[in-house]
């Protein structure tokens, strides 16, 4: 039986490959026995428990796809020992015969039943492949290379952690060297384990838990649940190392298979045809249709007197807010003296009034200290990170400096929403509209923050939609929210960079319909002198009227939000299936004063960038609940040497000021008319319609 001594057989070097993550060296051995030995350590067993090979379900196999694997393997003994594990954990040993799992990958699935006492399975990876050194990159192969590392290493007294010495004899030796040479050639796939869904968790190891407080709960999330695990070290690498070897078990919720994007863009597209009407005083859940300008009878019944009709659905993605500096916070907590919290906050109010819930401490004893955000984008205004830096702070009773992984960071943010849209316009022989109509399908970010949605719906829904002085003729604008309970948060020009791309795409494909230059098309349809100023000051700027070089276009766009104007003139070329050349944006705003220039064009470029991220590469889906970007190398940014040219003008301030006008803002200004404005250039350059985003959805960035 087990005993203490083969402890000492564990390689420290290795790991076991966990649910969504993708394999390295550190998830497979090059033991020339194979795997012969599990340990896996339980801490939910019952007292006088029997674990045997039923437990557990062993299947190994070496295509890249896991679920293919069909070769079921039983372990020879199965045997405990009691508290001998991490944390005094029960230790449960599975041995399996010499040789008999060899160069390929083996899954366990540890059962939850009665005798391990756990309420979801615990499911689990590791490889072998006999002679590899792992100095391969991104590939698991034995070759020349390998057998190069073993004969430098020849003759060297070696612990159980080195590369070379695949007979486990503690010494690298020309019997290593000829292990290595016979199994030249060999590989096995490094495989990307699926993803378990995560919601609540079920079984918490021995770190600390944080719950979700009714102040940061969200989207799926319940008001004390526990949602997440904060591990606890002296230095960030070992703690993320100890955070990524935790076997997490989750209860996934009962819909996990529905919460996926396919489905949620079949769900907005129905809601997109029929929804039922807001009725006041009435629950109106999620899939409620709220009238905000018009109705649509109407202006349907205008639209089909037209003798043209342009009828159009644009589909747009969630997307991360996937800021340079991940979500971190500093904490120092005295019991019952303070609470001093460092943090890269947008909401320092409401993170003191979160304190203060959390500490039961007076605001005279807590301070916030808002450091340099590092990108807030709007994640930064959530309080959620702070809330688990807290409650960790208040176990340990010492300063901790709370990190979030960039992969926390993409796979559970709080997104911007999808949106399906869907807009009608019935035009005559001269390009006059005779009818509009708009519909926004897009989950509610105040409605999953517990507010009340009034008769025209959720005013981050509908912004950059409403009110707009186009002559529309008779217009309808409606808001439906959608259904789904992905968690989604305020984000960079929020519902503006949605339905800003909605309309301008659509005035667009109207104006091509009525056979005129979207430029003059949309100064004909404009009745706000302002909003014309704006639009000729963005088409001078961006030489609208002058040529257009060999193999470039140019497409505009304008909108507004947070009382400003904005119109850009986006200028590409080189367009290919993977890729575009942005080589020029211009950019003309009416903030109305201009308090400080440099400020004004420094915001409006930061958009621009912001704008262009969004609109070629970014995006977020979900498989089963759980989302699959999870990096930078798969979620892609502008390069130094991608980013465009950016001019900016702006108009001039009044000589004496209305102080019933509002002064706009301009730190969201440069996003919304981004997307539409390259999505007509694109159209102008190559004849194909943009109507969802990201231009580029398969997209990669290589080198992370």
């Amino acid at each position: 039986a087990p005993t203490a001594a083969d402890d000492s057989a564990i390689a420290t070097d290795k790991t076991s490959l966990l649910p969504g993550r993708s394999a390295t060296f550190a998830n497979y051995t090059s033991y020339d026995k194979g795997i012969n030995g599990v340990m896996v350590d339980i801490r939910t067993l019952p007292a006088g428990v029997t674990l045997s090979a039923s437990d557990f379900v062993c299947v190994a196999g070496n295509s890249a796809d896991p679920t293919t694997w069909t070769t079921t393997v039983t372990p020879a003994t199965v045997s405990v020992r009691l508290t001998a594990g991490l944390g005094s954990a029960d230790r449960i040993t599975l041995t399996f015969t010499d040789r008999s799992i060899v160069n390929q990958w083996l899954k366990i699935t540890v059962k939850a039943n009665a005798n391990t006492a756990l309420t979801a399975d615990d499911i689990f990876y590791f490889g072998n492949l006999i002679g590899c050194t792992g100095k391969h990159t991104n590939a698991a192969i034995v070759n020349t290379t390998d057998i190069a590392v073993t004969k430098l290493a020849i003759n060297s007294t070696v612990d159980i952690t080195s590369v070379a010495d695949f007979n486990r004899n503690g010494m690298v030796t020309v019997s290593d060297v000829a292990i290595a040479k016979s199994g030249n050639g060999n590989s096995i796939p490094l495989i990307v384990a699926p993803p378990t869904p995560s919601a609540v968790s079920s079984s918490i190891p021995s770190v600390i838990p944080t719950k979700v407080v009714a102040s940061v709960a969200r989207g799926l999330e319940a008001t004390g649940n526990v949602n997440a695990v904060v591990v606890v070290g002296s230095n960030t690498w070992d703690t993320w190392q100890a955070a990524n070897r935790m076997a997490l078990r989750w209860n996934a919720p009962a819909n996990a298979a529905a919460l996926n994007t396919a489905q949620f863009i079949a769900d907005g597209q129905a809601l997109a045809a029929s929804a039922t009407p807001y009725l006041a005083g009435a629950a109106n859940p999620p899939g409620t249709l709220y009238t905000v300008e018009g109705d649509a009878p109407t202006a349907n019944a205008a639209i089909a007197t037209a003798p043209t009709v342009v009828d159009a659905t644009y589909i747009l993605p969630y997307v991360a807010h996937a800021t340079m500096e991940v979500l971190n916070c500093t904490v120092d907590y005295v019991a019952g003296v303070k609470c001093d919290v460092y943090a890269p906050t947008q909401s320092a109010k409401t993170a003191l009034t979160l304190v203060m819930a959390l500490t039961g401490m007076s605001s005279s004893q807590v301070t916030i200290h808002t450091t340099y955000l590092g990108g807030g984008l709007g994640r930064k205004a959530e309080v959620d990170f702070i809330s688990q830096a807290v409650q960790a702070a208040m176990v340990v009773r010492r300063p901790i400096k709370l990190m979030w992984p960039r992969e926390e960071d993409f796979t559970h943010d709080q997104y911007r929403p999808m949106a399906i849209m869907h807009a009608r316009a019935g035009i005559d022989s001269t390009g006059a509209v005779l009818g509009w109509t708009y519909r926004n399908v897009s989950p509610s970010i105040l409605a999953q923050r517990g507010f009340v949605l009034g008769p025209k719906g959720d005013s981050q829904g509908i912004e950059g939609a409403q009110s707009l002085p186009y002559n529309f003729g008779t217009r309808a604008v409606e808001y439906v929210t959608h259904t789904a309970k992905i968690p989604v948060g305020f984000w960079r020009s929020v519902g503006a960079s949605l339905n800003t791309f909605g309309v301008e795409c659509m005035i667009d494909e109207m104006a091509t319909a009525a056979g005129i230059d979207p430029y003059l098309y949309r100064r004909n349809l404009l009745t706000d002198p302002r909003w014309i100023a704006v639009l000729d000051a963005a088409a001078t700027l961006g030489g609208w009227n002058t040529p257009v070089p060999a193999g470039h276009a140019r497409g505009i766009a304008i909108g507004t939000a947070f009382n400003s104007i904005v119109a850009e003139v986006v200028e590409i070329s080189a367009a290919t299936t993977t890729s575009v050349t942005v080589n020029k944006v211009s950019v003309a705003i009416d903030c109305y004063l201009v308090v400080n220039p440099g400020q004004v064009e420094t915001q409006l470029i930061g958009g621009v960038v912001h704008g262009l991220n969004a609109a070629l590469y970014g995006k977020q889906t979900f498989v089963n609940g759980a989302a699959t970007a999870k990096n930078f190398n798969n979620s892609r940014m502008i390069r130094l040497g991608e980013m465009p040219q950016v001019a900016v003008t702006y108009i001039p301030s009044p000589a004496v000021a209305d102080r019933t006008k509002n002064i706009g803002g301009v730190g969201e200004l440069g996003v919304p008319t981004l997307a539409p404005a390259l999505a007509n250039a694109y159209f102008k350059l190559v004849g194909t319609r943009v109507r969802s985003l990201p231009l580029f959805p398969n997209a990669t960035m290589g080198g992370l």
